[in-house]
């Protein structure tokens, strides 16, 4: 988490495309534990660090959007 130590420049999208993975995993894992430890993971990132969370919203986002699909059976 030391990446959203430092807060990101308007013009920067890093958050973004570091958290890209996460989506990525949520998406494509039929793992409940696996699932489970992304949104642990990125609950404790907001915890920590939601001032200086900016480009990274927008993937955190779109992880939860992917979380309540999987819970709904859309992706399956």
């Amino acid at each position: 988490m030391r990446f959203l130590e430092k807060e990101e420049l308007s013009h920067f999208q890093f958050q973004k495309d570091f958290l890209k993975p996460f989506e990525y995993t949520m998406i494509h894992n039929t793992n409940s534990d696996a699932r489970d430890m992304v949104l642990q993971c990125l609950q404790q990132m907001i915890q920590a660090r939601s001032d200086t969370l900016r480009s990274g919203w927008r993937t955190m986002f779109g992880v939860f959007s992917a979380a309540s699909r999987v819970l709904t059976g859309e992706f399956w």
